[in-house]
């Protein structure tokens, strides 16, 4: 019997990692990280342990960990699936158990895990705004390096939703929407116009004023005047002070959209919306030269938008004078 421990940030982590696992109905699963809607709606249907942690910054005793590693037995049982580049918090955590994990598998942190140096600088110095351009650059290096070496030496092998050739790995996605409905879809944003929001967008415009007028204006080009702002976790714009509708705390994947119609920046989420929800009017805002704007994307997830998205032209010199 296999024992799977998925170490997760975000719903959508959780989401991906999941997909992995033949039957989560019957399996024996342990969440490890913190508690969202999702944990509590998994909780609710399926019998699961949630270790309730964050698993970014594991307190390390190099004493203690190679006494562990030592006194460990190797599992093939026990399976670690996480998208970290490598899943320290989790693996420590079974060394004191006991188990030296023997199967690691790395899913989608983002949609399009094929990512650049460029990408992780840039989600680093929108992440952690007070770190120096150097310290982002440095960072993203090992994210880098650590992701190929773990792969090269087989310390993790990987299961994407995107193959390195664009293509879509089915298995996953059908995995993915087969957990969706255990769970249980949601209708909110059936039929509807939605933005898929980011957090900083609203730093490419002239005022705040002026980007929730350029939400609705792109909402009136679809024919509604009732946008409804599908909110990032760390976006801390008030779209409901500016007259939206705002959803938020779970991820876009467990609404029904087949018959909506999403637009936005340059989220990952478009892509999901489009690959798992089955939306087929799905659209990115072509802008560039601004923070999260359309060539911010890794060269990977650049020619994803272009294969599976539609775009939206929008010059940039057009918004800023607004």
């Amino acid at each position: 019997m296999n024992f799977y421990y998925i170490q997760f940030t975000t719903d959508f982590h959780l989401l991906t990692a999941l997909a992995y696992v033949d039957d989560i109905s019957s399996s024996n699963i342990t969440l490890v990280g913190p508690k969202t809607k999702m944990v509590s709606m998994l909780s609710s249907k399926l019998v699961v342990e949630h270790y309730h942690v964050d698993p970014r910054s594991p307190k390390i005793s190099y004493q203690e960990v190679l006494r562990n590693f030592i006194n460990a037995k190797s599992s093939k049982e026990h399976i670690i699936i996480s998208p970290f580049a490598f899943p320290l918090f989790s693996y420590l955590y079974l060394l004191k158990k006991g188990v030296k994990v023997r199967k690691i598998v790395r899913t989608d942190e983002g949609v399009g895990t094929y990512a650049s140096i460029r990408h992780y600088y840039n989600a680093y110095r929108l992440e952690v705004a007070d770190s120096s351009i150097l310290q982002c650059f440095l960072r993203s290096v090992l994210k880098k390096l650590t992701m190929n070496l773990t792969v090269l030496f087989g310390l993790c092998e990987t299961r994407y939703i995107f193959d390195k050739s664009l293509t879509i790995n089915r298995q996953q996605i059908d995995n993915i929407n087969r957990n969706i409905q255990i769970i249980g879809k949601l209708d909110e944003l059936e039929g509807e116009v939605v933005y898929v929001s980011q957090p900083n967008v609203e730093k490419n415009f002239a005022s705040l004023e002026d980007y929730g007028a350029f939400i609705r204006e792109v909402g009136r080009s679809f024919g509604s005047d009732n946008v409804v702002v599908k909110k990032h976790p760390s976006d801390n714009f008030d779209y409901i002070l500016n007259g939206f509708r705002v959803l938020e705390g779970l991820p876009l994947e467990i609404y029904n959209v087949k018959d909506s119609n999403i637009f936005g920046f340059s989220s990952t989420a478009l892509l999901t919306a489009k690959i798992i929800g089955g939306c087929t009017q799905v659209y990115y805002l072509k802008l560039s030269g601004g923070v999260l704007t359309y060539d911010c994307l890794s060269d990977f997830n650049n020619q994803l938008f272009k294969l599976y998205l539609t775009p939206l032209d929008y010059l940039s010199k057009d918004i800023k004078d607004r």
